[in-house]
């Protein structure tokens, strides 16, 4: 059996049994819908547990688990908390978010491990009464003190018969002013979008570890081809993750692109030859792709706006890739031509492998011992 062929089959043996949704691969980000209508002003805003929990201490027994009640106890001082820093104005004039309606936890968890705080996502609905469709909304997020300057907030404005807006709020942009009567062209949001996928890359170490464990063996044109076919591989399943005909459970997709970082660093120190190498890349770049597709899903961005969202979000990835490896490549160059580059290759090698394995058993098991 080759190399490639016998990937597959130990890859998918290994995660016959990781397939309840746990992990996302997701940023440090949240989501702000704001729902217009004649009739009600809807902003619902979500947050993973993690970020809740910097907020206000929600693991009050410390047990390493948060429950649905733990959550009720400190609903109080959350909901305090947006009033007074999410500002909201209507037609520029500042209003406060309106009546509150109970926190939505997943419906399909009653304790949350540590291991997964930060990819199970909340709701805190506010609800205005309007008369009409207002003018203007604007939204600003005055809590990146307490969240972080890395936390992001993908937003989405929605009205009747007109294309959702997306926009993204950071600690440099932290509010945005929408116009209901303005119907921006979708080319005016990809710029957005762009920026989040090459920051998707450069701070997803598993991805950028994937990429580097495919660098250390390749030749100039085999590494053509290796990226090529990860490439399409993975904007095949964005598409597919966009409109709805595939889905996987997320901890499946995380535990199996540590395993292809396991996989190919196993190659790497098993075997010289790798002109088969792109098959075994173009089928992991699906699974990537899935774990791409993730980090825009809980927005529930209309069908159509996803899909925009997606591929824009894809071409920034490819830059990142582009910008990945073109620092490498010529550094690498120049450790090939060392007496040492064997010794070199087989060391970073080892190391991605032990990291990849942390990362594999890691998520495969719902446990946190990692720092990153």
């Amino acid at each position: 059996m080759s190399s490639w062929r016998l990937g597959l089959a130990l890859l998918f043996g290994l995660l016959s049994s990781a397939t309840s949704p746990a992990f996302a691969h997701t940023p440090d980000t949240s989501y702000a819908i704001a729902k217009i209508s004649e009739q009600e002003l809807r902003i619902e805003l979500r947050y993973d547990l993690e970020s809740l929990s910097r907020i206000q201490a929600l693991d009050s027994n410390r047990d390493g688990y948060i429950e649905r009640n733990e959550l009720r106890d400190a609903e109080s001082d959350l909901r305090k908390f947006l009033r007074s820093h999410v500002a909201l104005e209507v037609n520029e004039h500042a209003i406060d978010l309106g009546e509150f309606e109970p926190a939505r936890w997943p419906e399909a968890e009653t304790r949350v491990a540590q291991s997964d705080w930060n990819q199970t996502l909340v709701a805190f609905p506010f609800i205005r009464k309007t008369r009409e469709i207002p003018e203007s909304i604007s939204l600003r997020f005055e809590f990146f003190g307490t969240l972080g300057d890395r936390h992001k907030v993908l937003g989405v404005f929605e009205q009747p018969d007109k294309p959702a807006y997306e926009v993204l709020y950071d600690s440099f942009e932290p509010d945005f002013l929408y116009f209901t009567e303005y119907a921006p062209s979708w080319s005016s949001q990809l710029g957005t979008f762009v920026v989040l996928g090459v920051e998707h890359i450069l701070i997803g170490y598993d991805h950028m570890l994937f990429l580097l464990a495919l660098l250390i063996t390749s030749k100039f044109w085999q590494l053509v081809k290796i990226v090529s076919s990860f490439t399409i591989a993975h904007t095949l399943t964005l598409v597919l993750a966009a409109t709805g005909v595939v889905t996987l459970p997320d901890r499946f997709v995380e535990v199996c692109i540590a395993a292809t970082i396991v996989l190919v660093a196993s190659e790497n120190l098993l075997r010289k030859a790798t002109g088969e190498r792109w098959v075994l890349t173009f089928v992991f770049g699906l699974i990537h792709g899935f774990g791409f597709a993730n980090v825009l899903r809980d927005l529930e961005l209309p069908r159509e706006g996803l899909t925009r969202c997606l591929l824009a979000f894809n071409v920034g990835v490819e830059l990142g890739q582009l910008a990945l490896v073109t620092a490498i490549w010529p550094l690498w160059m120049l450790v090939q031509r060392s007496k040492l580059a064997d010794t070199i290759s087989r060391l970073l090698s080892l190391a991605i492998l032990c990291l990849g394995a942390s990362w594999f058993f890691e998520r495969l098991m719902g446990v946190e011992f990692m720092p990153f």
